[in-house]
């Protein structure tokens, strides 16, 4: 199985406000193990008269209402979002707790402060909400829910304190970044800073959690900061090519994303034949390195060789192992028609592990090669 591929996977679950709500199958692991927590670890130290049923029970509500709250977290930026003009693809819950896609970048920097704080006012107004719920239950005898409320209330808090890091792509970030873009008058400029600055940040983190860790200093601060420095360079590694260029051109850019694959195609591109084995591949790697190629013969598409299946194998295995037994066979993913929009082939470049599609025409013979470094190069730099 891949499980690179399995993980990237989304589920639809709803829709609110018209906003798709889907899953990342990666949640279904961090839920369970949130569940166990609360019912095994938590609840058992902070109210030992809880039996294992309702323990069990509160523990699976709790996750549930930590990932509602993620979710309201979200929508505070997409309905802030919806009502200065931007549409909503879609929010997704994951793994390291939730992401809200917007269309497009705000256009003033004001509207980027409204969005980008809507998220965190949303989460700490249910922390107040939730401890005051604790209060409540503070002199019943329902010590369990009250433990469970308490604990809602400070995840949520963290919550709202984690997104602002002043870190870029984080709430804090962007913040930091209206706030430059307001005085500067740049948004470039004032992205680029913020994307820099999260960078370090997060460098900043990922050294707090190591020296933490390895130096037995206090191992929770240790974790929870190499997590977070983790996090933040793949938020930061999944920012589109696109998001420095200004909304302006923006505008303009969307215009020819709608014009055919053929306009940025590249004809110049390596493709090696089936019958060659994985020695003379690698030979042609250290002239041209690529982490995939396309396997082409006749002008048609064989299938697409990764640099990752060649790697598992020995000196020996590359000599006497040929391209057709390793290469992975063709399927949709891998190629894109020369009539299909720039838009369509930028999705899905995004949403696979590819490096580069091959073009096809419409008598399915391969034409040209197509990379996202291609498409912002010749059209839309």
């Amino acid at each position: 199985m891949n499980w690179a591929n399995w993980f990237s996977k989304k589920l639809s679950i709803f829709r609110i406000l018209g906003i798709p709500v889907t899953l990342d199958y990666s949640w279904f692991i961090i839920f369970f193990v949130y569940s166990w927590t609360i019912a095994v670890v938590y609840l058992p130290n902070n109210a030992p008269q809880v039996t294992k049923l309702s323990s069990w029970m509160l523990g699976v509500i709790t996750s549930l209402l930590v990932f509602i709250s993620v979710l309201i977290h979200e929508l505070g930026h997409s309905l802030i979002a919806q009502k200065e003009g931007i549409k909503i693809k879609g929010i997704t819950l994951h793994i390291f707790g939730g992401l809200a896609y917007l269309e497009s970048e705000p256009k003033t920097a004001l509207a980027e402060l409204k969005i980008a704080i809507a998220g965190p006012v949303a989460s700490f107004l249910l922390s107040g909400l939730f401890y005051l719920l604790t209060l409540i239950l503070l002199k019943t005898p329902h010590k369990a829910l009250d433990q469970a409320f308490l604990h809602l209330s400070q995840v949520n808090f963290l919550l709202a304190c984690f997104n602002l890091l002043p870190a870029f792509p984080m709430d804090g970030g962007r913040v930091l970044r209206a706030i430059l873009w307001y005085f500067d008058k740049s948004y470039e400029k004032a992205t680029r800073l913020t994307i820099v600055f999260g960078f370090v940040f997060s460098v900043a983190l990922v050294a707090l959690g190591i020296v933490n860790l390895l130096g037995g200093y206090n191992t929770i601060i240790g974790f929870w900061a190499l997590l977070g420095g983790f996090l933040i360079v793949r938020l930061l590694n999944q920012l589109p090519p696109d998001l420095i260029t200004t909304p302006g051109k923006k505008t303009r850019q969307s215009k020819i994303k709608q014009k055919p694959v053929k306009e940025v195609m590249t004809k110049k591109f390596t493709a090696i034949r089936p019958n060659v084995t994985i020695k003379e591949v690698m030979a042609i790697y250290e002239k041209t390195p690529a982490k995939t190629f396309l396997v082409v013969q006749d002008e048609r598409l064989h299938g697409v060789l990764f640099m990752t299946d060649i790697e598992k194998l020995t000196e020996l295995e590359q000599t006497n192992t040929v391209v057709s037994k390793l290469m992975r066979v063709v399927s949709q993913e891998y190629f894109v028609t020369q009539d299909l929009s720039i838009q369509e082939a930028i999705n899905l470049l995004n949403n696979n592990t590819l490096e580069h599609l091959a073009v096809i025409d419409s008598d399915s013979l391969v034409v040209g090669a197509l990379s996202l470094r291609e498409i912002y190069l010749t059209k839309l730099g």
